[in-house]
């Protein structure tokens, strides 16, 4: 819910927030955050691929770090247009390609080494920006733009960030 709760407020008293998860506990904390923040968030416990929602219902979609998540992509960003108005915009967030990423693209080779397998792979599935294109224009979507960027992560404790990585 992190992205709901910071996008209310900018509606202020014209708009309306609803954030959908298929994870109930996922649901509870961003609930719980919100109450604490005062915010007015609907939430709701739902598929991507099957959203609960009227044609047409929504100016913008927003979608942070989930899509390639997802277990039908097309289905999904096909959901997202029906939904929305025919003014309405999505915007997503996904990683560029693994091999834009030193530290992940590592621990996928000793992971992919030691056990075998490594699903570190997928959460960078859709870092090549014609297929993410080809994707959304396929689902309806006109006018896709892409932007790549990058930041640099620090972490004040990087054996426990890396424990929880692992």
């Amino acid at each position: 819910g992190v992205v709901a709760r910071r996008a209310a407020p900018l509606l202020g008293s014209k708009g309306t927030m609803t954030a959908i998860d298929l994870s109930r506990n996922m649901l509870s904390v961003g609930r719980a955050a919100a109450k604490g923040e005062g915010l007015n968030i609907e939430w709701q416990q739902g598929r991507a691929e099957q959203l609960p929602f009227a044609d047409g219902s929504f100016d913008l979609v927003l979608c942070q770090f989930a899509l390639m998540f997802f277990a039908d992509r097309a289905t999904a960003l096909s959901e997202a247009y029906r939904i929305l108005a025919d003014s309405g915009r999505i915007c997503l967030n996904v990683w560029q390609a693994l091999d834009r990423h030193p530290f992940y693209e590592t621990l996928h080779h000793v992971i992919q080494r030691r056990l075998g397998m490594s699903a570190i792979k997928d959460i960078f599935a859709l870092g090549d920006e014609d297929e993410l294109r080809a994707l959304l224009a396929n689902a309806g979507f006109q006018c896709v733009e892409i932007e790549a960027f990058s930041i640099i992560a620090r972490f004040p404790n990087p054996e426990g960030f890396l424990a929880g990585e692992i």
